[in-house]
């Protein structure tokens, strides 16, 4: 990735109708600079990917909080989403074991879908060319990729394609001018009817993580709900964010949740949250939806949670924002006139949890 990049491409997403400056760690950009960023995007389509689920049966009685394979007739094979792996076909694990359970499948990018994706990639980049003023063209290289065999990541009670599974085909692919790559896989496979939870359709991997080519990398799932122009701009917002915090190496006062137009706060720091009372008024049970809910704990002087597992704890950034060390995940308290009514999660994607009563 080039490093002006990162920076040029941040205006858009930190507000135009300030010149780009409409928070402190934008004013490192000129707003009179005329248009010259053309910035490269490496879009692999991979027509089919072949995987296997392995692991003992979820035995919750809610079944949104398990990792699922759904034939045809709806019938479903469950999986305890703790002790998930997922391996290639011909994996020794694929033998199963004494509670074990296997199931393979594909997920398959039909003509139908590379058509709809290709439109939604198309209609992204116009609305980066309007919104940005003409100042940022994304200029989209498409690579047609025909079957892989991969062994996916568990993410959150779904699955996520890592960069190394694409990176023997990719790597050749993509150069020094490359700042974007997106991974579009299908979701299921027509042919044989399953279909593996996709519980987040798109996730996106910082430097540190594990991406192609030394740029921000974005796997999407090309389905209906997955492949909209919407979807596709929050991901290249994100792969934005970590460039210019990554390769930039830019402090991010607002944790990407930028402020009005001339509303940037100007101190710069945030004094460490310690506060016994307001950390207590955070703690308790968060739900999303009918899916999972955690729970927000009060550990000495700070907060802390749980998430698929593994115990985290919520560094504060403000009275009402918090992060985890070494991750891009933040968490973000929303109150009302009666309190705190929720938690918004960024994984990157962001999840908004109800607090329960």
């Amino acid at each position: 990735m080039r490093p002006v990049a990162a920076c040029a491409a941040l205006a858009l997403a930190g507000g135009l109708a300030c010149n780009g400056n409409a928070a402190k760690i934008l004013e490192r950009i000129d707003g009179s600079a005329p248009p010259s960023s053309n910035l490269r995007v490496d879009a692999f389509l991979v027509r089919s990917v072949s995987s296997c689920a392995v692991g003992p049966s979820c035995t919750s009685p809610d079944r949104e909080q398990c990792f699922y394979i759904t034939d045809r007739s709806g019938a479903r094979v469950l999986y305890d989403p703790d002790a998930l792996r997922f391996v290639p076909p011909g994996d020794p694990a694929t033998m199963g074991g004494a509670g074990q359970q296997v199931q393979c499948f594909r997920l398959v990018l039909d003509d139908g879908r590379v058509a709809a994706v290709t439109e939604a990639m198309n209609a992204f980049r116009t609305r980066v060319f309007q919104d940005s003023g003409g100042d940022i063209n994304l200029d989209i290289r498409w690579h047609d990729v025909p079957a892989i065999d991969a062994g996916l990541s568990p993410f959150v009670f779904g699955f996520f394609l890592e960069p190394a599974a694409l990176a023997g085909v990719a790597l050749p692919m993509v150069n020094r001018e490359t700042d974007f790559v997106y991974a579009i896989t299908g979701a299921d496979d027509p042919d044989s009817g399953l279909s593996p939870r996709v519980d987040s359709c798109s996730g996106t991997n910082w430097l540190g993580k594990s991406v192609i080519g030394g740029c921000g990398y974005t796997w999407m799932a090309g389905s209906a709900s997955c492949d909209q122009p919407m979807s596709l701009i929050f991901s290249w917002m994100v792969q934005l964010y970590f460039g210019l915090r990554d390769v930039m190496q830019a402090p991010d006062l607002y944790d990407r949740d930028y402020p009005a137009c001339g509303q940037g706060d100007p101190e710069t720091g945030v004094t460490a949250l310690t506060d016994l009372a307001i950390l207590s008024s955070y703690a308790g049970d968060y739900r999303l939806e009918d899916r999972f809910t955690i729970k927000v704990s009060v550990a000495g002087d700070r907060l802390e949670t749980t998430w698929l597992g593994e115990k985290i704890a919520m560094i504060p950034e403000s009275e009402s924002a918090f992060f985890e060390a070494d991750s891009d995940r933040t968490f973000r308290f929303v109150k009302n006139n009666n309190g705190v009514k929720a938690l918004v999660i960024s994984v990157p994607e962001e999840l908004t949890l109800s607090r329960l009563p």
